[in-house]
């Protein structure tokens, strides 16, 4: 396996941009970056690269101060090696990460390799899943009138308002 560094995010995007939009609701982090970044000629902050072998792509990642590591991987097998060359890679140019956003197990084999690389401590901040809308349902509005309320109905209003909470 090897990483592959791109000289800027155009480039990165000619190459994985149709890989990275069959999963966007997950790789979206490293899209944003790269489209934000798109008018950065080498900008020394921005790195985009992938972890392949031969013609497979493991890993995706980008490291855009002031960030953190994006990485993804649409395979779901182990990835322990992947991410072990990606870590020692990032650590043998000294390159310093704020922290990583990827999968649990992604994150898990990363922090174990790179601070072998790099001296560093990594604390769980968030965890989050990631949720996609793919249907929406219609809603009938209710029946009824709006209006603004007087000053009498404060009492019933606090009450629902309590009730709500």
């Amino acid at each position: 396996m090897i990483v592959k560094e791109y000289d800027n995010a155009q480039a990165f995007l000619d190459d994985n941009e149709a890989a990275l939009l069959e999963q966007e609701a997950v790789s979206q982090l490293i899209l944003y970056n790269a489209y934000q970044n798109l008018t950065a000629i080498g900008c020394k902050s921005c790195l985009f690269g992938i972890v392949q072998e031969e013609e497979k792509n493991w890993l995706y990642f980008c490291n855009v101060a002031p960030y953190k590591l994006a990485v993804y991987s649409a395979i779901q097998e182990d990835l322990n090696e992947a991410v072990s060359v990606l870590a020692e890679y990032l650590g043998n140019n000294h390159i310093v990460i704020s922290g990583i956003d990827a999968r649990y197990d992604i994150c898990q084999e990363f922090m174990e390799q790179y601070k072998k690389q790099i001296p560093c401590t990594f604390v769980h901040k968030m965890g989050v899943d990631i949720m996609e809308i793919r249907e929406v349902n219609e809603i009938n509005a209710v029946d009824g009138l709006h209006r603004t309320a007087v000053l009498e109905e404060d009492k019933i209003i606090t009450d629902w308002m309590i009730q709500y909470h």
